[in-house]
């Protein structure tokens, strides 16, 4: 990034655009912790950019055609995440009976391993054919961003290995699958390569699958698609995915529609399907600082390679250079937790879901919704 001086930035994060032009404002969002802030991550606020379409005459109305014939949908399946593993051990019928009175099919369930086997073997085969006998489906979710290192992988790798042992040795009660929430993105290593460390994200689903035996799930950020290296990490990485789910955590149905739908295009150019989770457990609200367009401010937008641009916040203004952006602070303002979680409200998370349901039926990937911090 050129700029008049050698000040330093206070802070550095990568953003996802693909046109500079076409920002408005940058939103930063923080915390404050012990007498300081704790930066979080910086979203572009997109403008109307005009297009060679735009500025001319509509072109003509396409002939009417016959409508193409409806694409093989997937079973919409209703899932969540159970994290506590006392939850499913200490009163498994309770949680079922909540799951199945809920219309849920598919618990994704954190388990405890020790010594390299998976531990509570009786009580987990029970809860699983408890869980068939009502219509519930049980798979294991692993997760931890470490994964992408070679030590975080290597231990990873030990535990997949575990699970695969459990399956084979309880052929009557195996679970029905093995789920992957990585989420390496908040590493600080990814500010520096993203696309490496998507690149080493893919490479270990890869690896995974392979010492599980068998396809993994994998839970991906709705903006992954359009991230530096995440189309290429997800074609690599598609072989050895049997369904991806998009964090798109929003309360308003045109919102979810509106995150989930680069996730959904990609599934269905890779051949995937596609679950958009939601989140419905207690969150904080948080803060953000607004800074808008300007001839100099303390924020600069900074183009690199691809739909990757780079956010710089100074101490005070700095005039940019070359194909470098300008935002000024504005205001800040509190981004209640009510647009990323439902908290608990069961009515309008039903209504919610009910709505963006119908909204989501016609994307050909589309095969259900998961839920975070339901139970």
């Amino acid at each position: 990034m050129a700029q008049d001086d050698v000040r330093a930035a206070v802070w550095t994060a990568p953003v996802h655009v693909t046109d500079l032009s076409c920002v408005e404002a940058v939103y930063v969002y923080y915390r404050q912790a012990e007498g300081r802030l704790d930066y979080l991550r910086a979203e572009p606020q997109l403008s109307a950019c005009p297009t060679d379409e735009t500025e001319t005459s509509p072109p003509p109305p396409a002939p009417v055609t016959e409508p193409a014939p409806p694409a093989e949908a997937y079973t919409f399946r209703k899932s969540a995440w159970i994290w506590e593993t006392g939850l499913w051990r200490e009163d498994p019928s309770g949680l079922l009976q909540r799951a199945s009175d809920g219309g849920y099919d598919r618990l994704f369930i954190a388990l405890e391993i020790e010594d390299g086997v998976v531990a509570h073997q009786d009580a987990l085969a029970a809860f699983i054919r408890s869980g068939l006998a009502q219509g519930v489906e049980v798979l294991a979710v692993e997760g931890d961003p470490r994964m992408v290192t070679p030590e975080g992988l290597e231990y990873a790798l030990g535990r997949a290995r575990a699970i695969a042992a459990y399956n084979e040795a309880r052929p009557e009660a195996p679970l029905a699958g093995l789920q992957y929430d990585i989420e390496p993105y908040l590493l600080e290593i990814y500010k520096a390569d993203p696309a490496g460390v998507l690149e080493k994200w893919s490479a270990a689903i890869r690896a995974l699958s392979a010492a599980y035996g068998d396809r993994v799930g994998a839970v991906i950020p709705f903006w992954m698609p359009a991230a530096p290296g995440g189309m290429p990490a997800l074609t690599a990485a598609s072989p050895s995915i049997r369904s991806l789910t998009a964090m798109a955590y929003r309360t308003d149905p045109d919102a979810i529609a509106s995150a989930a739908s680069g996730v959904l295009a990609a599934g269905q150019e890779l051949g995937l399907p596609v679950n958009v989770a939601l989140e419905a457990g207690p969150l904080e609200d948080e803060y953000l600082f607004v800074y808008r367009r300007s001839p100099s401010g303390e924020l600069l937008l900074s183009p690199d390679q691809g739909p990757e641009q780079t956010v710089s916040l100074f101490s005070d203004a700095v005039h940019p250079q070359g194909d470098a952006a300008a935002f000024s602070y504005s205001h800040s303002v509190t981004a209640p937790a009510s647009r990323v979680s439902f908290l608990g409200d069961g009515e309008a998370l039903e209504a919610a879901l009910n709505e963006t349901r119908a909204r989501l039926a016609a994307h050909p990937s589309f095969a259900g919704i998961a839920l975070h911090g339901v139970f």
